[in-house]
């Protein structure tokens, strides 16, 4: 028990970390940046995202399937392949952009040389996002809570750095050369990791394995990412970079959601797969509950202080976007509904139905985009955002209920009522800005409430 416990702490820490890095340093470099450069940035970070998941073809998200596909003395030489065959392609596809550069740059609206230090950048998070993944599906803990926070600090530490070298008029390049050199010496470490134990390159079972299962997943990824940052990137087209800015730093507090359901989930899936393929379903189901109420409460102790904290957060020139933040919130809780049947989907292997349900999700939001940001600005994207995530939710559900034939494990009633409470919690706190101290109060006797179940039982989840 004090294991596990030790384990799903440590893994917590570490994807907020890892992925806190934008909402942890946002205060800071909001302020110094300034709307139209941070909106800058943002762009950057979103087509940095796309490259990751595109270019490498997704291999890195195989790993805890192929736990199931080849036996544990394998599993070094698979994920040295894996490692090898993603650096191929991500060549391959980093080339053709370096061929293309100049249209590139007038598709993206990034400077030439910002795809350039762009494609260093993202092959970083992809070998930093492989490494992570390694760890956690191995439960050592330990060591993914250190790659975490020297990503984490090195990044944000030179970052701060930089910006401050730079006139104030260019200074986003501060913050973009500071995340490129960081990712870039962690691949390097990463791949003499991966490479130096698993002395393995080129493998052709382990690459077919890694391509068949690792492709539908790209369209599943990339959906996900354009279901999250096509806004940005629609905005950006019908406005302004400042207009991009405000609601950037928005969408970044919002994430807060994201960050702790991230984290959660990195530390419940590999416990997830481990209760599946061993056949613990009524314990699986145990674990499920605690893990729904525990992400509920969290989150709708957010949204309950979120205006307050949202005027110290931002400047008084992003407070514009305050309003954002509950309707994205939704969105985000979407999010968390959609992973269990995801996830479900993931352990039986159906990697083409995941992609499938996110694709069309993603094409829905890109619809709503067009029509609504003309017409509300970002107030359009956000609505947009939350109505996509809420059909894609409906998607995978109805798949995964479809698939499961009376085997997948969770139904109406054990996600309704927390859906409710937060879809309550989160309208109450949108319409009373002004009652700050009753939403205050009602927040700490959540959190208060939830710490005492999880001290009764002893467990997180």
């Amino acid at each position: 028990m004090k294991n596990r416990n030790r384990i799903l702490i440590l893994n917590i820490l570490s994807a907020v970390l890892i992925q806190g890095i934008t909402f942890l340093s946002a205060p800071l470099f909001s302020r110094l940046l300034g709307t139209a450069n941070y909106g800058t940035v943002a762009m950057y970070h979103t087509w940095g995202e796309m490259m990751s998941i595109l270019f490498p073809m997704q291999v890195n998200a195989t790993l805890h399937m192929a736990r199931n596909r080849f036996p544990m003395e394998e599993q070094a030489r698979y994920q040295s392949a894996a490692m090898g065959l993603g650096t191929v392609l991500y060549l391959l596809f980093s080339a053709l952009c370096l061929l293309l550069l100049q249209p590139l740059s007038r598709a993206l609206k990034l400077a030439p040389e910002m795809i350039c230090v762009l494609l260093v950048f993202s092959f970083g998070q992809y070998c930093v996002s492989f490494l992570s993944a390694k760890y956690s599906f191995e439960f050592k803990a330990g060591r993914n809570f250190i790659l975490s926070f020297v990503t984490t600090a090195c990044s944000v530490g030179l970052s701060f750095l930089l910006v401050l070298r730079f006139p104030a008029e260019t200074n986003h390049w501060g913050r973009i050369l500071g995340e490129a050199i960081t990712y870039a010496v962690l691949a390097v470490v990463v791949c003499a990791i991966l490479f130096s134990r698993g002395k393995t390159f080129l493998h052709r079972d382990y690459w077919r394995c890694a391509l068949l299962l690792g492709a539908p997943l790209v369209f599943h990824s990339l959906s996900g990412t354009l279901l999250a940052q096509s806004d940005r990137i629609m905005l950006r087209q019908f406005g302004s970079a400042a207009e991009v800015g405000i609601y950037s730093l928005s969408s970044n507090f919002s994430t807060v959601i994201a960050l702790v359901f991230y984290a959660l989930n990195s530390a419940w899936t590999p416990f997830y797969h481990e209760y599946s393929r061993t056949g613990q379903t009524e314990e699986l189901k145990l674990r499920a509950k605690h893990y729904f109420e525990l992400f509920t409460v969290l989150a709708c102790g957010f949204v309950l202080l979120t205006p307050e904290v949202y005027h110290v957060f931002a400047e008084r020139s992003y407070w514009d976007g305050t309003g954002l933040i509950f309707i994205l919130s939704a969105g985000h809780y979407m999010v968390f509904l959609c992973s269990i049947p995801v996830n479900y989907e993931l352990f039986r292997q159906k990697t083409k139905l995941v992609a499938a349900g996110t694709l069309l999700a993603a094409g829905i939001n890109i619809a709503l985009n067009a029509a609504l940001i003309p017409r509300f600005g970002y107030y359009g994207a956000a609505w947009a955002t939350a109505g996509a995530h809420a059909v894609q939710c409906l998607l995978h559900y109805g798949a995964a209920v479809r698939l499961g034939k009376g085997e997948f494990p969770f139904g109406v009633r054990d996600l309704l009522p927390c859906t409710v409470i937060f879809l309550a919690v989160n309208g109450f706190a949108a319409l009373t800005p002004a009652l700050g101290l009753l939403r205050w109060c009602l927040g700490a006797l959540l959190g208060a409430w939830e710490l005492t179940r999880v001290i009764r039982r002893k467990s997180i989840f």
